[in-house]
């Protein structure tokens, strides 16, 4: 009997080994997977944020509420895909949560998920992304009080490595001067800890892919924002907070866009990564998303010439912006910024070995300690003249003229908006060379930050301007009757 028996524990032995090994293997697998989806998310997290911010300052579309409303709500499309790939038994249910539990999950995530997204697109609109990288701190804290995650010394290394980027970049924006920066740091940091609440709380209600569809929580999510948060934008809209007038077709598609990619690809990943590794690695991973700013985001340059040359100069500008607001802590003042354009626009005058610029460069900005605005032009001389109105290239005299008829100095930037629009079709032959007029304005409208006109108020202005030209063509000919 101890003969037969030996062999029979041996082979036990054996297949508690090689099940062991598959184990570790697996383990392995899933956590390269993990791995490779936080660097996934990292980068379309980082052109997201770009995309966000072209949306809130170029496209003059400042209505975070809604942008964070649009794309949680997009999470809804995983629904049909939940149930056409559970039609087709691609989606295995037995183990898995019931919709009932599912839909609980997802009402208890629902407003954690909404907190810290929005936050995270209000602090866009003011600062970087950087300071929401403070959520690997939150994550690790609270994963290891009520999760039971290790603690591993590597682990608190990514913890340390992201504060002290954190640190730096609070102390440089305070020194700035300015109290967007200080606000939008401070929105970020609850946005930080909604997300570590966030990230916890899924990873105990499900603790691996197994356990409950991510598809059908998502999509139960998206559909609950949706239902739930409709009276709210509605409401914001009537009231004017955040009124939708100014939404036009691209920017809805770009913000779909945003919430295909950003929200409903992205956040499907990262839910994998953090099932697959642990919160806390998954957060450091996503301190991937590097810092998306624009030292020169108050000052507004056009050029006039030649295309390549109006690169360099406008390359330029922003080297001596960077530089000015490494050196001092401050954005660049407008005339400082003219000036050093002017002596390096002239240098290029004064060599034979190199040639002069073949282009003029208007500057307009606004010095934020002093509250003045100023706009320069620099001729290729390098020769620059300080306007309070000012045109450049082809048919520039004439303009002139009637910058100074309509004295648009003197009004606000929205009327002064439709004289120039007035102004750019009297003096252009449309019927020869069509074109499509692009406005951008930098004003207390604006916030004072370099934005294209919102596409509403450039079309009104537009329309104005072809009645206006029509009806004067009328009192013309009223005239020499």
């Amino acid at each position: 009997m101890t003969a037969t028996s030996a062999p029979v524990q041996h082979e036990n032995d054996a297949l508690l080994e090689d099940g062991v090994g598959f184990n570790e293997g697996m383990r392995r697998n899933r956590w390269l997977i993990g791995v490779l989806c936080v660097v996934i998310v990292a980068i379309i997290w980082t052109f997201a944020s770009v995309l966000v911010q072209y949306v809130f300052h170029d496209l003059g579309f400042s209505k975070p509420f809604f942008l964070t409303y649009v794309a949680n709500s997009l999470f809804a499309v995983n629904l049909p895909l939940y149930y056409i790939g559970k039609k087709l038994g691609y989606v295995k249910t037995e183990a898995q949560a019931s919709v009932r539990d599912t839909l609980w999950v997802s009402a208890v995530v629902a407003p954690l998920w909404f907190i810290a997204n929005c936050a995270y697109n209000f602090s866009l609109n003011m600062t970087s992304t950087i300071i929401s990288s403070t959520s690997s701190m939150f994550t690790f804290a609270l994963s290891v009080l009520f999760l039971g995650e290790s603690f591993a010394w590597f682990k608190i290394a990514g913890v340390v490595f992201c504060m002290a980027g954190n640190i730096v970049t609070v102390l440089q924006d305070g020194s700035s001067g300015t109290s967007d920066s200080f606000t939008g740091d401070s929105i970020a940091l609850v946005s930080a800890f909604m997300y570590a609440v966030y990230t916890s709380t899924m990873r105990k209600y499900i603790p691996d892919d197994s356990s409950m569809s991510l598809s059908l929580f998502f999509g139960l999510l998206g559909l609950l924002n949706f239902v739930c948060l409709l009276p709210v934008v509605l409401f914001l809209h009537f009231t004017n907070v955040e009124s939708l007038q100014s939404l036009t077709v691209e920017i809805l598609g770009l913000l779909t866009v945003k919430g295909l990619f950003d929200n409903v690809l992205s956040d499907y990943l990262w839910a994998l990564a953090m099932l697959y590794t642990t919160p806390t690695v998954a957060t450091i991973g996503l301190s991937l998303t590097v810092r998306s700013f624009l030292e020169y985001d108050i000052a507004h340059r056009a050029i006039s010439g030649l295309v390549a040359d109006g690169r360099q100069l406008v390359n330029r500008a922003r080297e001596e912006a960077a530089g000015y607001k490494k050196n001092y802590g401050s954005p660049i003042p407008p005339q400082v910024l003219a000036d050093r354009m002017s002596q390096y626009v002239h240098y290029f005058t004064l060599y034979g070995s190199v040639r002069p610029f073949g282009t003029s460069i208007m500057l307009a900005g606004r010095d934020v300690d002093t509250g003045k605005t100023f706009l320069n032009v620099i001729e290729p001389s390098g020769v620059s003249y300080r306007y309070r109105g000012a045109a450049m290239g082809k048919g520039e005299q004439a303009a002139k003229t009637e910058i100074e008829k309509y004295k648009i100095f003197d009004l606000t930037c929205r009327e002064a908006i439709k004289y120039i629009a007035k102004i750019l079709n009297v003096l252009h032959d449309e019927v020869k060379h069509p074109f499509e007029l692009e406005l951008s304005w930098l004003c207390e409208e604006s916030n004072w930050q370099h934005q294209l006109v919102p596409g509403n108020i450039r079309d009104e202005a537009t329309a104005w301007a072809v009645r206006s030209i029509q009806d004067d063509d009328i009192a013309d000919d009223a005239d020499d009757a």
